[in-house]
């Protein structure tokens, strides 16, 4: 809130205090006991009062907790009676970000990110690394990575995220004197002892099965096979060499697919930093160059899809995998550090999983720095299809304004897991989807969650700036409601005319219908954010637009209303004209049809097809 009272932000915090504002001051002291962690990070405590009088609980300033999405959880305790409650809250710090990013060169942007992991990274091995190549503390680095060879050695989930670094630092420091002998000893003995890969003896937690994780183990199994080619491997009996050659039969397989299919989890903000994270690896200490070759050529593609789909740096897109903190915390996202270093656009962040790329003499293709700026006169469409046989069939639309993005009748009306629809954003704050909760809790731990994924799948169309999403959810499903993230405060103007939601941020516009009408949410952690629409069965409608398109706010609002439009909720068919696209139908049983023709992205491959053209003002 601001000193004026009014709501300014409830899902981020930059360069500022973090501050809970109660709806009235408290009648007598209450403590409050505050735990937070991030995603990969372990929890931490610290306790608050608010004294009697005061409505305001001060939880520090975001200089105090990083640059991350935190979870925090308040236990207020009166007498005998425990109120708890959970917030998701992105927090940001700038003090790294220079004046002009784009004016530094790839190598100097990498530098700056580096020192930001070493100061504002959460601890493991790579904020380790960072600190020791910055020349920070060593002793802090020391424990972090004896921290981190516990997590590896016990074989929790992620493990393999965390030895893939081991195998860079272990080139560039072993002959140096950075640590103890100690320390290079249970590096040593980690590598050996580790399961690398399924066929190996072992009972634990360790996801083998993902694209992401399935690179990071066959390339860690190929880093150590090549360190210690002579030495036995403990828990498979194998030695380096004919783990080595195992591993790049894995790898050499895994890249044939990759290449070929492109992202299992397409576009998902989360992973594709997991990747770079063994792609790199391979690019710089793989032996056979078959394998630096390719590595090479999936991170090209990788900067491809993100400089095609990124909006002033940022990845606001339909996700194969998504969680809350990707899709509300884009200031902090480990992709938009990514494009950062590339091309100086959106803001550098502390995401430790880059650290690797920022040490590498890898840098993205140049040529692409052309696709991230447009001007008001053009527009950008990209189209591709991910997948084994191009199931997912990818949608972007791009402005200088906004973006907008979808997977088009990707498994509708099937259960979801933590596909990410429909997407539209104009700025990191000011983004808008629609989706069918997959649990009735804000910041539940369910995939799919309240915000990421979908409890059942919509059927999804999309043609430029015009989205179109049609629900049908079982009955046995907990969530008889459909709901649009739809933060007012993130928008200079917003209104609301019914079953319509419109919001203008700088030259962008956009407008959010619901066939069976919209409820703002007035109360909670999503207070002012969410818009609900009662019923099992919907249709919404998200059209987006820009000054260029349609002039003044005031003229879209006007021509959006009045264009005419039938939605059927009993039937699932809409139809409507659009005043700048014309014709628009779309069903449950009818593909999307603009003034006539079908429109099919099928056959536009997995380097996509990628068009940018001057576009037309009939809307003024």
């Amino acid at each position: 809130f601001d000193r004026q009272g009014r709501l300014i932000a409830l899902h981020h915090a930059r360069d500022e205090q973090l501050r809970i504002v109660f709806d009235k001051p408290f009648n007598e002291d209450v403590r409050f006991d505050v735990s937070y962690n991030s995603f990969f990070d372990g929890q931490y405590t610290m306790q608050r009062v608010v004294e009697a009088g005061q409505q305001e609980l001060i939880l520090g300033h975001t200089d105090d907790f990083g640059a991350d999405y935190k979870y925090f959880e308040l236990i207020a305790r009166t007498g005998t009676a425990e109120i708890r409650k959970l917030l998701g809250i992105e927090v940001y710090n700038s003090r790294f970000q220079p004046q002009d990013s784009e004016g530094l060169s790839v190598q100097e942007r990498k530098r700056i990110a580096l020192e930001c992991v070493a100061e504002l990274g959460i601890p493991n091995i790579h904020t380790a690394i960072a600190k020791v190549v910055t020349g920070g503390d060593r002793a802090v680095a020391r424990n972090m990575i004896l921290q981190g060879l516990i997590g590896i050695q016990e074989r929790r989930d992620c493990a393999d995220f965390y030895l893939v670094a081991l195998f860079r630092l272990w080139r560039d420091y072993r002959d140096k004197d950075v640590f103890d002998e100690d320390v290079w000893q249970q590096i040593k003995e980690t590598m050996l002892g580790f399961r690398y890969w399924i066929d190996e003896p072992g009972d634990d937690v360790m996801w083998f099965f993902s694209e992401n994780h399935a690179l990071l183990f066959h390339t860690c199994q190929l880093l150590a096979g090549q360190l210690f080619p002579d030495e036995v491997f403990t828990n498979s009996g194998e030695t380096g060499t004919q783990r080595r050659l195992k591993a790049e039969g894995q790898l050499v397989e895994w890249f044939e697919r990759f290449l070929d299919e492109g992202l299992a989890e397409w576009n998902s903000s989360a992973y594709i930093p997991i990747d770079f994270l063994g792609l790199i690896q391979l690019h710089d200490l793989a032996e056979l160059p078959i394998l630096r070759e390719q590595a090479k050529r999936a991170m090209d593609l990788l900067y491809s899809y993100m400089t095609a789909e990124a909006h002033d740096g940022y990845l606001m897109t339909t996700f194969g995998r998504s969680y809350e903190r990707e899709l509300i915390g884009s200031f902090t996202a480990g992709t938009t550090s990514l494009i950062w270093v590339g091309y100086g656009a959106g803001n550098v962040n502390s995401t430790s999983f880059n650290v690797s790329v920022y040490l590498s003499d890898y840098a993205p293709p140049q040529e692409f720095a052309e696709r991230i700026r447009l001007s008001p006169e053009e527009e950008l469409e990209f189209q591709l299809e991910q997948g084994k046989d191009g199931y997912a069939k990818l949608m972007h639309y791009r402005t200088d304004a906004y973006v907008m993005s979808s997977i088009a009748d990707f498994r509708a009306g099937l259960k979801g897991y933590q596909e990410h629809v429909l997407h539209f954003a104009c700025s990191p704050e000011a983004q808008v989807w629609v989706n069918h909760p997959g649990e009735i809790y804000p910041h539940g731990s369910g995939r799919p969650c309240f915000w990421a994924g979908n409890g059942y799948m919509p059927k999804a169309g999309q043609y430029k700036g015009m989205g179109l999403l049609l629900f049908d959810i079982d009955e046995s499903h907990d969530a008889d409601y459909t709901h649009t993230y739809f933060p007012t405060y993130a928008f200079e103007r917003y209104e609301q005319h019914g079953s319509w939601c419109m919001g203008k941020k700088g030259d962008a516009y956009v407008a959010v219908y619901a066939a069976n009408g919209l409820q703002l949410t007035e109360q909670g952690t999503n207070r002012g954010r969410e818009f609900i629409s009662k019923g099992r069965r919907n249709l919404w409608l998200v059209r987006a637009g820009d000054r260029q398109e349609f002039g003044t706010f005031e003229s879209f609002v006007g021509q959006v209303m009045k264009m005419p439009l039938n939605a059927s909720v009993d039937t699932l068919t809409i139809g409507l004209v659009d005043p700048a696209y014309g014709e628009i139908s779309f069903g449950w049983q009818e593909s999307l049809m603009v003034n006539g023709e079908l429109i099919n992205i099928a056959g536009s491959g997995v380097e996509g097809r990628l068009i940018r053209k001057g576009r037309l003002t009939s809307c003024n």
